[in-house]
């Protein structure tokens, strides 16, 4: 701490502190302190928030999140998000099995909702970075650059009424046995990011994001603009709600995913694609239609909603005896189709017309001469009893 002290001209305590952050590596903890006050990460200091509130939480804004404990030997944060972190790893240990490397598993129901949309912009970047093959180990830089594009997302909302917000990103203060503690916050940026990455992959990583989520959105903005929708975690099993989903893929919070209001009025996407898309099983179940803006993703990487649990499917590009011009089709940049005519809930009125599928879809394969289409779409489960498991399936369009 001595040589710390001497570099950053602190005080022994405040070395303590980013010694502790950084996990007593002298290289991180001196890059970390500089990131934070030094102009790095947009500027500012960090922001060491007290380590206890009213409300028994080591910070009051922890309710946004959480509902109080039912009973008093309740955790006040569930184990569910103190044990995961975000590090990917092989289901039961199987290093040659393809895409296991990039297996998110989940210890407990709970975190499925932003463990899929984090693994969906880790394979949203490696796509766009053309590393992404079955075999390939994701690496420190990696995962800094799939936080980032997530927070990024949540920073800048698609909607034009909102103003963009800067990135903030959260450790836990002390780095050895603070998991689930007091946090400090700071302005982020990627150095600052991974200097902190370890963090994130550790045991409470996920609750980690989830902190920097809610800070780059806007702690009071929640507070104030959309209490209804507040704890963004809900039941026994602290599940992900729509409206943190709908801030974790397009930066907007908002009640429902559905591409239509309560009274069946068409909610209009102005708004560029998703960089990760959702696909919902209510649709069938519910008669409850996804936005169309949620189906057409700049990369063919989307989380899976089923009733209480999420997942993450990858649809790799098609082949066949046109595989070059297909691959080509499948990277163009997909036009928006126009929303469905409202679907009665009740009386699941067939509708009347079908938007027009983007030039780049498997469904416009017959209208661009191409033919049938033969593509790979692979899911990842990290949750037992059914996972953790990756399934590769062979689809073909006729």
């Amino acid at each position: 701490m001595d040589e710390f002290c001497a570099i950053t001209g602190v005080d022994a305590e405040t070395s303590a502190m980013y010694m502790e952050m950084s996990g007593y590596d002298l290289d991180t903890a001196i890059q970390l302190f500089f990131s934070m006050n030094d102009g790095g990460g947009g500027g500012g200091e960090a922001n060491i928030s007290p380590s206890s509130s009213s409300t028994g939480w080591p910070h009051d804004w922890i309710s946004l999140l959480f509902s109080p404990p039912s009973s008093g030997n309740s955790p006040l944060i569930p184990e569910c998000w103190l044990h995961q972190g975000l590090q990917t790893s092989p289901p039961h240990g199987d290093n040659s099995a393809d895409w296991s490397q990039l297996s998110l598993l989940q210890h407990k129901n709970g975190p499925c909702g932003v463990l899929a949309a984090y693994q969906g912009y880790l394979l949203t970047h490696l796509l766009q970075n053309h590393s992404l093959t079955p075999s390939y180990i994701p690496t420190v830089d990696d995962a800094t650059a799939a936080v980032m594009r997530l927070l990024q997302t949540v920073a800048s909302p698609s909607s034009a009424a909102a103003s963009p917000t800067t990135i903030q990103c959260c450790a836990w203060t002390d780095s050895v046995g603070g998991v689930g503690g007091s946090v400090v916050t700071t302005p982020c940026d990627p150095d600052t990011l991974r200097a902190l990455i370890p963090q994130y992959l550790a045991p409470g990583g996920v609750l980690l994001l989830l902190y920097s989520v809610i800070h780059t959105f806007g702690v009071e903005t929640l507070q104030q603009q959309h209490a209804a929708l507040l704890p963004l975690l809900y039941g026994s099993h602290t599940l992900c709600s729509s409206a943190l989903m709908n801030i974790l893929l397009t930066g907007e919070a908002r009640e429902s995913l559905s591409a239509y209001d309560d009274f069946g009025g068409a909610i209009p996407w102005n708004k560029s694609p998703a960089s990760v898309g959702l696909l919902s099983g209510t649709e069938i179940e519910l008669k409850m239609k996804i936005h169309d803006g949620f189906k057409f993703p700049t990369q063919e990487v989307y989380v899976l909603h089923g009733r209480d649990h999420f997942t993450t499917l990858l649809v790799l590009p098609p082949l066949s005896s046109a595989g070059a011009a297909h691959s080509q089709l499948m990277t163009m940049p997909m036009p928006m189709p126009a929303p469905l005519p409202f679907l009665d809930p009740v009386t699941a009125t067939t509708p009347t017309a079908t938007p027009t599928p983007p030039s780049g879809s498997s469904s416009s394969a017959s209208a661009n001469g191409l033919g049938p289409l033969s593509f790979v779409v692979v899911h990842f489960n990290g949750l037992p009893p059914a996972g953790p498991a990756i399934t590769q399936v062979q689809c073909s369009t006729v």
